[in-house]
Parts: structure tokens; C-alpha cells; sequence
């Protein structure tokens, strides 16, 4: 990435300074700045202005050249599942696919029409090897949070991600509801703090740590009991039972869950409070 014009006369007036004949030459001493050796105005800063004016052109140039070869790249080689998830990032809802090309003609949109339009607001990709497809999970931004996109939505971003992957490549999009983790949980608490106080943050901290996850990444018991005992007033707390509801079935969560939709959304939290 291209330094800026005042950081490369840095560099170079730094290394000019620090020359024992240009010390003599001027008669300053070691460690002087550049800016209390010379004026703005006198011929060595223009000069030097100059010369690291050129270089920045030639670091741009070098930049635009790599950027260049890096598209070139990505245009040749089978693309990985980054490129894949970012794709998918970069769908635009109602907008036409530029011939032969996986970019958007967005010529005659405006910048709110296209922040409007990028409907997918969260997305994975990984690797099923059973079935030796990529899955992409997607969601976009409601109301109340992580939801699934509408099934017009969904279909369109099908189109486009078939037209643009690699041949033989099988793509399976998962968009759906996200399942609810329940859990019950023992509190031991400061008895000199307020109980009601207690409780009501530790069910915000457990819907926080369970909404907020990374998308497609794991729930954890220690990530949350981590949340919970961040809690003022929680002395100790342990998970007695954790359970995740996917499409009305229920399953018991050992140590770790992996989302079936990339995220999760908060059942119930039932607490037992002993104070101490």
C-alpha cells in the first residue's frame, strides 16, 4: 500500500540527517528534525518535496499494477470460499449481472438504492463433505435482529450464485430461522447486592452472548458461563442444562453447538440464585 507523500520525505529527510558529512555540511547536530534544520520555503525541503511527490506516483502506480495482477488471478484460478462468501455479500437485490461478468450494473442507481439492495447482511461459506457442496448461510438485518431473506430474495441470490460460481461446483444456500438455545442455570451472588438487579443482567448477558455470536460461529457453555460471571454481583455460575430447538425438536448442547442457520436466537433463561 502506497506511503503518503509526508511519510516518505520522512523517511528519506531522516536518512539524509543522519549523514555525518551533511551534519558537518550544515552544522547541525545528530537527532535534529528536518523541520528545525530547514524552512519550509528554502530549496533542500523543495527538492526533497519533490522527490518524494515522484516516489508516491510510483508507489500508487506499483499498487494499481498489483491490484491489477491480483484480479487477473482470481479471474484464472478456482475461487476459494472467501470468494464465495464475498460474492455472496456483494449480491444486489433487483439489479441486473453485467454481461459475462459476476458484477452488478448499478449505472443508473443511487448510493442509497445500492446499500438498499444489498439485502444479504451476514454470510459463510464452508465445505460439506458429506455432500461435497458449499454451504452458504445467509441472513439479513430485521427489526429485531439476525432473520432469514425473504424467499424472492433467496431465489434471486440462487440465480446469480449459479451463474457466477465455477463449473461444477454444487452451491446449497441455507436460509432459514435460526434455532433458539434455552438454558437453566445455577447463580451463586453477592448477598449485599440487589438479587432482582443481578438476575435481570444476567439474562441480558446471556441473550447478548447468544444473539451476538460471530455469524456461522460457535455457541460454547464456557463462552457463556464467561458472560455471565462478567455479570456485577456474580460470584460463581454453572450450566445445569442447555438445549437448542430446531424446527419444534430438541437437543441437549454438551459443551458446544455449531448453528444450523449461522446464528441463534435466546429461548428461555431460568435461573437459581443462592446468595452468599
Amino acid at each position: 500500500m502506497a506511503r503518503t507523500i509526508d511519510q516518505i520525505k520522512e523517511s528519506i529527510t531522516s536518512e539524509y540527517l543522519a549523514q555525518r558529512e551533511v551534519q558537518i555540511k550544515y552544522g547541525i547536530t545528530p537527532g535534529t528534525k528536518w523541520e528545525d534544520a530547514f524552512s519550509k520555503v528554502s530549496i533542500e525541503n523543495i527538492i526533497f518535496y519533490v522527490v518524494a511527490s515522484a516516489l508516491y506516483v510510483v508507489e500508487r502506480l506499483l499498487d494499481t499494477h498489483i491490484d491489477k495482477v491480483n484480479a487477473m488471478l482470481d479471474e484464472r484460478m478456482p475461487h476459494t470460499l472467501r470468494w464465495y462468501r464475498d460474492k455472496t455479500m456483494a449480491f444486489i437485490y433487483g439489479a441486473p449481472l453485467i454481461t459475462d461478468s459476476d458484477k452488478f450494473d448499478t449505472s443508473n442507481w443511487s448510493e442509497q438504492d445500492i446499500e438498499n439492495g444489498k439485502v444479504v447482511k451476514f454470510a459463510s461459506a464452508t465445505e460439506n463433505p458429506q455432500t461435497s457442496q458449499i454451504d452458504i448461510k445467509v441472513a439479513t438485518e430485521g427489526n429485531t435482529g439476525r432473520e432469514p431473506l425473504s424467499s424472492e430474495q433467496c431465489s434471486k441470490l440462487a440465480t446469480y450464485l449459479n451463474r457466477i460460481k465455477d463449473a461444477g461446483v454444487a452451491i446449497n444456500i441455507i436460509n432459514k430461522k435460526p434455532s433458539e438455545i434455552s438454558v437453566k442455570l445455577d447463580v451463586t451472588y453477592d448477598a449485599l447486592q440487589n438479587k432482582t438487579s443481578i438476575e435481570k443482567n444476567i439474562e441480558s448477558a446471556v441473550k447478548d452472548y447468544v444473539e451476538n455470536l460471530p455469524f456461522n460461529g460457535e455457541y460454547t457453555n464456557s463462552g457463556l458461563i464467561d458472560a455471565v460471571q462478567s455479570v456485577p454481583g456474580v460470584i460463581d455460575a454453572y450450566i445445569t442444562k442447555a438445549t437448542e430447538t430446531i424446527d419444534n425438536g430438541t437437543n441437549d448442547i454438551g459443551a458446544w453447538e455449531s448453528p444450523e442457520a449461522g446464528y441463534y436466537k435466546c429461548g428461555d433463561t431460568k435461573i437459581d440464585m443462592t446468595a452468599r
